[in-house]
């Protein structure tokens, strides 16, 4: 069987490209790039045609891998768990390696972005993301007792590992990685929503608890994109924090978990 991303992955361009934030100008035209978790090669699609890239894919789904290997200049099946690379990249440097949604699938993510950092061209860079545990639905949801596995989303049922901005900082410098940008997509609760949760945890919505919670970042970021280089490349001192205004776009089955949430009977 087909993954479940490549179901739901659009294959728009102008969609995709928004999937990248700002992380998207780093990507130099005619680039060689790895895409890691390809899936069926829908952004390695995009950077071929709209940034003359050269794509090399690698996926552990292999129907996925089919309509890849069609769309991508090479493709190959691997499975990271086993810490094995294909032959035809293992020698290879790359401009760009993208790992968009994968490392939270990962026992190991470290010992993967250890790899990867031997297969970056010295100035070359990660582009990574990643979705965010400390996002304020998650917040509200644990503060009453909840964390229920989806079939999509922060609490995907096959993820392995889940970050906050602190600890996925922390994994990308132990492997002599350093960050240079972060983007993020938001994600917004409505304040009634909000109200809902806290009052059947005998709280109450204030002014500080919105300007100190709900208004940072790091719990509106709903996914990470993140831009990394090797430590000591020229670019690793480009800009550490996060950007003011993120990527706010939603899929329509966050807005129906919304929904689903609102409804909620307290």
């Amino acid at each position: 069987n087909m993954s479940k991303y490549s179901k739901v992955m659009p294959e728009d361009l102008e969609h995709l490209k928004t999937q990248f934030g700002e992380t998207y100008r780093f990507i130099k035209d005619s680039s060689v790039v790895l895409d890691v978790g390809c899936s069926t090669g829908y952004y390695g699609s995009l950077l071929k045609k709209d940034k003359k890239c050269i794509v090399y894919g690698i996926d552990i789904n292999k129907k996925d891998l089919e309509k890849a290997k069609r769309k991508l200049d090479k493709a190959y099946y691997v499975n990271l768990e086993e810490g094995t690379l294909s032959r035809g990249i293992i020698n290879k440097k790359f401009d760009i390696i993208f790992l968009g949604d994968v490392i939270e699938h990962l026992k190991d993510p470290a010992s993967a972005l250890k790899v990867f950092r031997g297969l970056l061209a010295d100035d070359g860079i990660m582009i990574i993301s990643i979705p965010n545990i400390s996002h304020i639905s998650i917040r509200l949801e644990l503060l009453n007792g909840s964390f229920e596995y989806e079939d999509l989303g922060i609490l995907d049922d096959t993820h392995l590992k889940y970050f906050t901005l602190k600890s996925i900082t922390n994994i990308i410098n132990s492997c002599k990685l350093k960050i240079v940008m972060v983007d993020y997509s938001a994600k917004y609760l409505s304040k009634s929503t909000i109200n809902n949760f806290l009052q059947k945890a005998g709280l109450q919505y204030t002014k500080s608890f919105y300007d100190k919670v709900v208004n940072s970042p790091e719990a509106k970021a709903y996914q990470y994109k993140i831009v990394v280089s090797k430590a000591n490349s020229s670019k690793a001192n480009t800009l550490s924090k996060l950007i003011n205004k993120p990527l706010d776009y939603e899929y329509d089955y966050l807005h129906e978990k919304q929904l689903e949430i609102e409804e909620i009977p307290f």
